[in-house]
């Protein structure tokens, strides 16, 4: 099972099940609990993680002690950057989850070893682009086009949460969420199943509730 995990990250795509077998054996394979804390904001980090199974919450809190929702990080990806050894947030799996816990000096040893350059840049790549998701919810996105971009991405992990973990996640209040969601109910844009899911009827319609606001 930890092969075909590993396997699934783009990373570790071409490494072949002796390979990644030498990985696991010589680094760390970690199962969390849910509600388990990986790490504070600003602590120093040895090693490089990768969540192979589960669901993470990145956050930080403010000078008020509120909790300041960053995004999600689910498997098959990169828990921490590459280049800086301190962490952005306070990291907390929101399930049970598997880590691969590699240390920083056998990472790059690997990178080496088997000429990951390429591999490593797109990683990187996709690290920068989930921080740059965060200008996008916080900064350009009002409260419709976060709405319509969880959904449109995420709607299986939507279905799945409470609404108030919902608008935790958005950094809007619940009655801002209710509200939206009505609207998008009126404009015929989504629709409840008797099951209480929300499915998407016009999905073109769902996007350019916020791809109008992207860069």
């Amino acid at each position: 099972m930890i092969t075909e995990q590993m396997k699934a990250i783009p990373f570790f795509s071409s490494f072949s099940p002796s390979q990644i077998q030498e990985i696991i054996l010589s680094n760390h394979y970690v199962c969390y609990p849910k509600k388990a804390i990986l790490c504070y904001e600003c602590d120093t980090l040895k090693s490089v993680y990768f969540l192979l199974h589960g669901r993470i919450r990145v956050y930080k809190i403010n000078r008020f002690g509120q909790e300041i929702f960053l995004y999600h990080i689910r498997q098959n990806g990169l828990i921490t950057g590459l280049f800086k050894n301190i962490s952005y947030g306070n990291i907390e799996f929101v399930e049970d989850s598997n880590v691969l816990i590699i240390p920083q000096e056998s990472f790059w040893n690997l990178v080496r070893k088997y000429s990951l350059s390429s591999p490593l840049l797109q990683l990187h790549q996709d690290y920068i682009m989930r921080l740059e998701s965060i200008i996008d919810q916080e900064i350009i996105f009002d409260g419709l086009a976060k709405v319509s971009h969880f959904l449109d991405q995420h709607l299986d992990e939507f279905n799945a949460l409470k609404k108030q973990e919902i608008a935790a996640c958005l950094n809007i209040q619940p009655e801002t969420l209710s509200r939206i969601l009505k609207k998008l109910h009126r404009d015929n844009i989504i629709t409840t199943d008797s099951r209480g899911n929300i499915e998407i009827i016009q999905q073109i319609k769902l996007r350019n509730n916020y791809r109008t606001e992207e860069k």
